[in-house]
């Protein structure tokens, strides 16, 4: 992933240029708003994700319209990362009140609450139980990787829950 940051950071800064020299290429923003999600995904998978966040921003910055709100889940799941919970709770908060949602869309939400439920003790139960139940939309949804949910990171915190534990149990029969 590391030597994916060297072509990442050449493809921001020709984007960039070519986005200031024309401001009004709907496509040249969304190649650099892609290239800064992509290089945020990058960031966020060494850890480092103060560097993550300062490309998410960008990202986000350069959709307008919102059209890729799988970023600010994916910013949400960095801030939480990075130690910046309330940040990122308050942005999962307003994020679900959202329908439009899919099964791995839910899945990420659930990952904020789950990051959230490990690092603030006295909210562990809240955020814990919210997780749960936007693991159970994602199964509604049709989400079925009973694995997926056994070894993500974000998930972590869950996998003491018995509701976690029947939820996975459930998955893997199905």
């Amino acid at each position: 992933m590391g030597e994916s940051l060297v072509w990442l950071d050449l493809a921001v800064r020709t984007l960039t240029a070519t986005h200031e020299r024309n401001r009004q290429s709907v496509m040249n923003r969304d190649f650099l708003c892609n290239s800064h999600a992509s290089r945020a995904l990058a960031y966020h998978g060494l850890r480092r994700y103060g560097e993550a966040l300062t490309d998410w921003d960008r990202a986000i910055e350069l959709d307008p319209a919102g059209r890729k709100p799988w970023a600010r889940v994916c910013r949400a799941l960095s801030r939480a990362n990075a130690g910046q919970v309330a940040e990122a709770v308050a942005e999962a908060d307003e994020l679900t009140k959202s329908p439009d949602w899919d099964a791995g869309g839910y899945c990420e939400l659930a990952g904020v609450y789950a990051l959230a439920s490990g690092r603030v003790a006295d909210r562990a139960e809240e955020y814990g139980t919210r997780a749960m139940e936007l693991l159970g939309r994602a199964a509604k949804a049709g989400f079925r990787d009973a694995d997926w949910l056994a070894r993500n990171e974000a998930l972590a915190p869950l996998r003491g829950r018995a509701d976690f534990k029947e939820l996975l149990a459930e998955l893997r029969k199905k």
